[in-house]
């Protein structure tokens, strides 16, 4: 195949200047699909190049990392946006439904893409009183003495299925 363009959904010999304008379109906030499309590429043939070309690969992981940026700054945009549209009393309550979306939106993909910056979960850790353990600590002999205990338990009890030789006399 040539270097030149082809039809949307068509396999393409990767360049470093089309990797290059992707980056770049992804960097800036762009879609993955949109940005491949504007090569005449699919998303899934971009992905291959990148599996294929470590450093498109990483070029490609930091463009990912600054639209993040770009998302979040959009975030902040959209936010102010809000104030001005819900002054605005003739459209401003449609126009203040429609940031809300694409707020929203912009929330759940964060959340999504870095869950532990922006996710909702929280953790909790339990402690004791003033920060101590839970459950007590055990010295080396007493978890030792623990597993002999349970050892000889263990050896004292019949497998499921079988009965003691008490109990075959007294059926018998």
């Amino acid at each position: 195949m040539s270097g030149k363009a082809h039809k949307k959904g068509g396999r393409s010999r990767y360049t470093v200047a089309a990797g290059e304008r992707i980056c770049a379109r992804v960097a800036e906030g762009m879609s993955l699909r949109k940005a491949a499309a504007e090569e005449h590429v699919t998303h899934s043939t971009v992905l291959e190049w990148a599996a294929a070309h470590p450093a498109f690969g990483d070029q490609y992981a930091r463009a990912c990392e600054r639209r993040l940026a770009v998302l979040q700054d959009r975030l902040l945009e959209l936010m102010e946006l809000g104030h001005e549209v819900a002054l605005d009393t003739e459209c401003g309550n449609v126009r203040l439904q429609a940031v809300k979306l694409e707020i929203d939106t912009l929330k759940w993909l964060l959340c999504k893409l870095v869950p532990k910056k922006y996710g909702d979960r929280t953790q909790m850790e339990i402690t004791g009183k003033d920060g101590a353990d839970l459950l007590p600590k055990h010295t080396a002999e007493e978890d030792a003495a623990f597993l002999a205990a349970l050892a000889a338990a263990q050896a004292a009890t019949p497998p499921p299925g079988r009965m003691s030789d008490g109990e075959a006399d007294s059926r018998g």
